[in-house]
């Protein structure tokens, strides 16, 4: 998955994301949705042939890239609990 700035500013960022997973992309939008410093988060596909997917994320407080990272590293860190309390349970 790759991330292409389209627009920013103080308090939103617009990302074109190439090569999109859905699988990935829609826990990070519930992810932001539950974040207190985010008033929108939403990705839009437009035509499944051809548009890349974008993602567009307005903050209260702090940098929407910022809030991303935060978001994004806090998912990643749910799926490694969850992935180690699996392997914890039913072996390698």
């Amino acid at each position: 998955m790759e991330l292409k700035l389209v627009e920013k500013d103080k308090k939103s960022i617009v990302l074109e994301i190439i090569n999109m997973d859905d699988t990935i992309i829609t826990p990070l939008v519930e992810a932001l949705l539950n974040n207190d410093k985010v008033t929108k988060a939403s990705y839009y596909t437009g035509h499944p042939q051809l548009d890349n997917p974008v993602l567009k994320v307005t903050v209260k407080s702090g940098s929407p890239q910022k809030v991303i990272k935060e978001t994004a590293e806090k998912l990643a860190s749910v799926y490694l609990n969850a992935y180690d309390e699996i392997v914890m349970q039913v072996g390698e």
